[in-house]
């Protein structure tokens, strides 16, 4: 687990890159954009505009998605199931991944030049994606939340608790756990942040007066448990 590649020609350049990384916490893309900049001298750097940076988590109305917009040392951020990818902002305001994502042809397009805007758009190999803000009066309590909750056919089993940290997530299965942090972001929403070295992080959306959840990551979309009594 852990290994990612790149091989990037430039004809233009006569240069060709072959990055090979055998470990998690660093990425070839990034690597490879190093190297570009030393071989490359005369590259310009990506223009940045002074628009407000944008905040605000916005959910799907037609799938199990949510993208949460913040800032982070100044940047700005958008998390897409959980996923944190930096941002930028061209001279319409329409937000692009850059960095290790800026190979995705995603286009996140806010309605409103606000701080908080009224609505997002994500447009990406799907199609059109209309996301609105999370409600988020009569936000959820952590007891609600607590308990356990099971997918039988994965044999998985999810345990929500409270604790002087705040909310905790513990998944188990045949192979293997994981734990993770929760934040709530509206109203039977959560973000989970992964506590381990990998960045295994993703959303649940709590239906049903708390009696199911959905878990969606990068990997997986809308992956049903039921809470066990």
């Amino acid at each position: 687990m852990g290994g990612n590649a790149l091989m990037l020609k430039l004809p233009s350049a006569a240069l060709d890159v072959v990055v090979l990384v055998n470990r998690h916490d660093l990425s070839a893309i990034g690597l490879a954009e190093r190297i570009l900049a030393v071989c490359i001298p005369s590259l310009e750097s990506p223009a940045h505009t002074d628009r407000p940076l944008k905040l605000g988590a916005f959910g799907s109305q037609v799938r199990d998605r949510v993208i949460q917009l913040f800032a982070h040392e100044g940047k700005q951020l958008a998390a897409i199931d959980g996923v944190d990818m930096e941002v930028s902002a061209d001279g319409e305001g329409v937000l692009r991944p850059t960095g290790i994502y800026g190979h995705l042809n995603w286009k996140i397009v806010p309605t409103g030049d606000g701080e908080s805007p009224s609505a997002i758009r994500l447009v990406d190999l799907d199609g059109t994606d209309e996301l609105v803000p999370l409600e988020a009066s009569g936000v959820s309590t952590p007891k609600s939340m607590a308990g356990k909750y099971r997918n039988e056919t994965l044999d998985i089993d999810l345990t929500i608790s409270s604790d002087t940290g705040g909310l905790r997530l513990h998944s188990a299965g045949r192979y293997g756990f994981a734990d993770y942090e929760l934040t709530l972001l509206g109203e039977g929403v959560c973000r989970a942040r992964s506590r381990g070295a990998m960045p295994w992080s993703g959303i649940l959306s709590f239906a049903n007066s708390y009696q199911t959840l959905r878990f969606t990551t990068a990997r997986t979309a809308g992956l049903e448990f039921r809470r066990l009594s």
